[in-house]
């Protein structure tokens, strides 16, 4: 069984430096933590104590992940380009997306009047416009 040391002048010294680092670490991250909290209750992007509002503020709308967007709309487009005729359940097999966003693409792109339906409810096949 090792025998207890005495504690010397270095370990007194990284002792002391120890809780230093541990108590500005612990500010550190209760900053952080505030200024999160702050952003997400403001809605606005805190970073090195400047707030910025977002792009999608300014804008009125919130910024959705997963929301219909161009991009969605372009690559829905060009399924049906490639092969027009399809239906709905199989253009959903085409695309790399949730059923639901590509369903609401499509709603889109039938509202733009970007493609047409020919039939009804599951039996209808889209064409481009």
């Amino acid at each position: 069984m090792p025998r207890p040391r005495k504690q010397n002048s270095l370990d007194a010294r990284v002792s002391a430096l120890a809780l230093h680092f541990g108590g500005a670490l612990v500010h550190a991250v209760r900053d952080e933590l505030a200024s999160e909290v702050s952003r997400l209750v403001n809605g606005a992007k805190v970073r090195n104590g400047a707030t910025r509002s977002s792009s999608a503020a300014k804008k009125g709308r919130p910024l959705q992940r997963g929301s219909v967007n161009e991009r969605v709309l372009a690559k829905l487009l060009g399924v049906i380009k490639t092969s027009p005729g399809l239906r709905s359940e199989q253009i959903y097999e085409k695309v790399n997306m949730s059923k639901k966003l590509a369903k609401a693409g499509l709603a889109k792109l039938r509202e733009m009047r970007k493609v047409k339906i020919k039939g009804q409810k599951r039996a209808a096949s889209y064409t481009v416009a």
